[in-house]
């Protein structure tokens, strides 16, 4: 045999183009397909290292602007985390709300500043109770368990005079927020000190000591609604749990020390 694949016939003497397996012709070709595979992935692999590489050694935005303009820092974190900060501020803003008992409706703009509409409150439980409106919104902040039951305390403390005559109303003045205990993944408590105060008109008010141990959790921030077509109560769920957290429990604070 030559190296050009020719052959002499021995029985005709003339010489002739050696006869090659098709199976031989498909297998190299197969061999041929595999390794330019094989190369193709290490390439891609290579490609995909590179893009990961970039992405990990790039530093994450420390400001975002928010839909109104206002910058804000932020950074990464993980799920079932919040800072510290955030949960002090989410707490203190929604014990206040809760417990900040008025005979009207909370102000949507500047002219309701200056002369606020009447509170008619809000029915819970089939109208056996009654709550301001300010309250009924922050209670969306309150886990589905805990929501009723407090809701329905709230209620039975509040003076019938708030949403009658009006001629009353409650403030509350926090003093002290502790910094967040965590008790599990995702899950706090704040303690706080506070003073729920009354006022009547005519009299020099009313102090109440409000001191509590308030247990909160991470839960996923619902999505912003489209303010054009979304409702009131869209509006106001979205605003007290945009935090991405929410009360689950709250009790009274056990003084440590004297």
């Amino acid at each position: 045999m030559s190296m050009f694949g020719l052959v002499r016939n021995p029985k005709e003497g003339q010489v002739g183009v050696l006869d090659r397996s098709p199976q031989r012709d498909y297998q190299v070709i197969l061999l041929l397909v595999a390794v330019l595979l094989s190369a193709f992935s290490v390439l891609m692999g290579m490609v995909h290292w590179h893009l990961l590489s970039q992405a990990a050694n790039k530093q994450a935005p420390v400001l975002v602007e928010l839909q109104n303009g206002q910058p804000v820092r932020v950074g990464p974190i993980d799920h079932n985390d919040r800072s510290a900060e955030t949960i002090r501020r989410f707490t203190a803003s929604t014990l206040t709300m809760l417990m900040g008992w008025s005979g009207f409706l909370p102000p949507e703009n500047e002219g309701e500043i200056r002369s606020p509409r009447p509170d008619p409150g809000v029915e819970i439980e089939g109208g056996k109770y009654k709550v301001t409106t300010a309250t009924f919104q922050a209670g969306f902040a309150l886990s589905e368990d805990f929501r009723g039951e407090f809701l329905r305390k709230i209620a039975q403390l509040t003076p019938s005079e708030i949403l009658t005559s009006r001629t009353m109303q409650t403030a509350l003045v926090i003093l002290h927020t502790s910094d967040p205990i965590a008790v599990e993944e995702g899950k706090w408590k704040v303690r706080m000190v506070a003073n729920l105060i009354s006022l009547r008109k005519g009299d020099t008010g009313k102090v109440i000591p409000f001191n509590k141990e308030v247990f909160i959790k991470a839960v996923d921030a619902p999505g912003q609604p489209e303010l054009e077509n979304a409702n009131a109560l869209e509006r106001t769920i979205y605003g007290v749990r945009q935090s991405g957290l929410e009360i689950y429990a709250v009790r009274d604070l056990e003084r440590e020390n004297l």
